[in-house]
């Protein structure tokens, strides 16, 4: 998970999956390879990316009142490499799945961390 800063569009210790939009021509594995690590210092092979077969729809309101209406797409990443590291907008932090629940969440991060749960069993 990746919790937002003061520096965040979203708003201070809120808590999202690593994620963002798409550049113009980058298919959605190449997003989520790039945002993977601009925002963990984590890298994988698009190979290691698997996507979650429910895409959702959720309106995120940021901290300036604005709001927008995403489609989302997740991935599991069953490998990775590197060390976490943080930006001036995200730290990173590995939680135990039992705590994800009790966090302040994003509209997204709780959907898309107990879909990819139904993809491991």
């Amino acid at each position: 998970m990746v919790r937002h800063t003061e520096h965040s569009k979203h708003g201070k210790d809120v808590y999202g999956a690593p994620g963002g939009k798409c550049r113009e021509g980058e298919a959605e594995i190449e997003t989520a390879r790039r945002e993977l690590e601009e925002e963990t210092g984590l890298r994988c092979n698009i190979a290691d990316l698997i996507p979650i077969p429910s895409g959702w729809r959720s309106t995120v309101t940021y901290k300036d009142g604005r709001s927008h209406d995403f489609t989302h797409q997740t991935f599991l990443c069953k490998r990775w490499s590197g060390e976490l590291r943080g930006t001036e907008e995200e730290i990173p932090e590995w939680i135990p799945i039992e705590k994800v629940a009790t966090l302040p969440l994003l509209p997204n991060a709780l959907r898309a961390v107990e879909e990819a749960l139904k993809m491991r069993r």
